[in-house]
């Protein structure tokens, strides 16, 4: 993601600090003027969005004013790296699931005077990462079609090809449903025509929609992992010494990746059955 780490590093570790100390830092400025934040992040979105959603539409072969387009922004990136780094920040699915993990996290965590103040932002971090996922989406729409080609599943092999398949077929249709209904509901001018019963059972999908979105980052993980496994007992000979060294730096980082999103996964659902127990101590000591 940034390119002046360490390659090993996974690309959700990587965004953390950075979405952590903004959302500390603009705590107060986002409950004031939460659109001006929706605006920003919706334009770097959609400038990163539109190559690749762009081809999609215009079945590979996009008009020449999109091509231009497409060219420019990408010599833009490569001849100042910090923009591409921006970019990549700003709008990759790592930060978008960022917002959202602090979304959740903050629902199961103790009440500190921290916690307590990102509650008022709550709904605004939920806008903020759909905006980054939604883009995301767009930009790998055609992804599941990949599976119906026998060469793609074969050059991925096995077992990548089924946690590939697991990851963006069969776990993200019901993440996306999953994600629409909450994210739509946060605007206020939803929830104010809704009423609270209503709108208190559509924030209900929040939860399989927490644990299908590290389900998907896990299976991405090893997925990619053991593609590159595969791809480098495949070539390892015909491979020169520094294609090797980034072919293993690669495959550390997709494993660590997978293995941090199984860390959220134990962490998020030992929290959450932890303030289940706490509640249902509550309501008996009430009864």
């Amino acid at each position: 993601m940034l390119s002046f780490l360490p390659g090993f590093i996974p690309d959700i570790v990587q965004a953390a600090p950075f979405v952590l100390a903004f959302i500390i830092g603009c705590i107060q400025p986002l409950r004031r003027r939460p659109a001006l934040f929706y605006l920003a992040f919706g334009i770097m979105v959609a400038l990163q969005t539109a190559p690749d959603f762009g081809s999609f539409v215009f079945g590979g072969r996009p008009p020449a004013a999109l091509q231009a387009y497409v060219s420019a922004f990408e010599s833009l990136k490569t001849s100042i790296p910090l923009v591409g780094d921006l970019f990549d920040l700003t709008t990759g699915a790592c930060t978008g699931v960022w917002f959202y993990l602090v979304v959740m996290f903050i629902g199961v965590l103790p009440k500190t005077p921290l916690v307590k103040r990102l509650y008022t932002v709550r709904s605004e971090l939920s806008i903020l990462g759909g905006i980054i996922v939604f883009g995301h989406v767009l930009r790998v729409i055609f992804f599941p079609l990949y599976f119906l080609v026998p060469q793609f599943r074969a050059v991925w092999g096995i077992p990548g090809v089924y946690f590939m398949a697991l990851a963006g077929a069969i776990v993200a249709i019901p993440l996306l449903i999953c994600l629409l209904v909450p994210w739509i509901t946060s605007f206020k001018s939803i929830r104010s025509a809704m009423s609270a019963r209503a709108w208190k059972r559509s924030q209900k999908l929040a939860y399989p929609f927490m644990i299908l979105m590290i389900l998907q980052g896990l299976f991405f993980g090893l997925g990619h992992g053991f593609y590159d496994l595969n791809g480098a007992g495949m070539g390892m000979m015909s491979m020169g010494g520094a294609l090797v060294a980034d072919k293993t730096t690669e495959t550390i980082q997709h494993f660590s990746q997978a293995a941090v999103y199984a860390l959220l996964l134990i962490a998020y659902v030992a929290l959450l059955t932890k303030r289940t127990i706490e509640r249902r101590k509550k309501k008996r000591k009430i009864a």
